[in-house]
């Protein structure tokens, strides 16, 4: 009898629940629905569509302001009017979003160190080995500190 066990890597796709896979599928349609939209409209427009989504009879288009979306309606006529090929069916309504580009709300600013004389004050008296863990702390910031000023300073 036989009692060890085999452990072979299995990948995602490899199990029953194929959710993965749909959702790859569904990517690529919506990248080539994206495109084939973006091909109907002038080079200025398409170029501020972020995404596409089709549900049903409904096309959704994503715009990166209010200013493209604004465009884009005078444009619902020729995206009612998408062929069968690329909509796979009639699209009765058209949706315009507006998406704009991601980006990080907190700027990056440096950090502000404290002054040569505010590090002195702050540095323990007691010797750094002693077995007070505060003091132990205390000791590793200021040698960061005193390090970092010294390059911001070179």
């Amino acid at each position: 009898m036989n009692l060890s066990k085999k452990t072979v890597f299995k990948s995602a796709l490899g199990y029953e629940n194929h959710a993965l896979a749909y959702c790859l599928v569904q990517i690529a349609e919506q990248r080539q629905l994206l495109q084939q939209v973006r091909s109907l409209l002038p080079q200025n427009i398409a170029e501020n569509i972020v995404h596409c989504l089709r549900n049903r009879q409904r096309l959704t288009i994503y715009a990166t302001s209010s200013a493209w979306a604004t465009q884009l309606r005078f444009y619902q006529d020729t995206l009612l009017n998408l062929p069968t090929t690329i909509a796979s069916g009639k699209i009765d309504k058209v949706r315009i979003k507006i998406l704009p580009p991601w980006r990080d709300v907190r700027p990056l600013r440096p950090a502000r160190l404290p002054s040569a004389d505010t590090i002195a004050a702050l540095a323990p008296h007691s010797p750094a080995d002693s077995g007070d863990e505060l003091t132990q702390a205390m000791s590793r910031l200021m040698t960061t500190l005193k390090s970092k000023a010294e390059r911001q300073t070179d």
